[in-house]
């Protein structure tokens, strides 16, 4: 009986790694796919920035030069 209960324990303990196991791969996907989104974000903003940056420096180019 005792041999049981240690089989049953052992058994426990492996479903329990695996879920873990499981849970953690899914956390890591979910990062990953963050990651990547956050990526295109990033690189979205500093597209708007630079052309933000180019309009800024022909608007001063333009009050400099006095041209409409």
């Amino acid at each position: 009986m005792v041999v049981g209960i240690l089989i049953a324990l052992q058994i426990n303990t492996w479903n329990e790694n695996q879920q873990a196991t499981r849970l953690k791969n899914v956390y890591l996907e979910r990062l990953i796919s963050d990651m990547a989104q956050d990526t295109i974000n990033i690189n979205y903003i500093k597209a708007s920035i630079t052309k933000n940056q180019v309009t800024i420096k022909n608007l001063i180019r333009s009050i400099d030069s006095n041209l409409p």
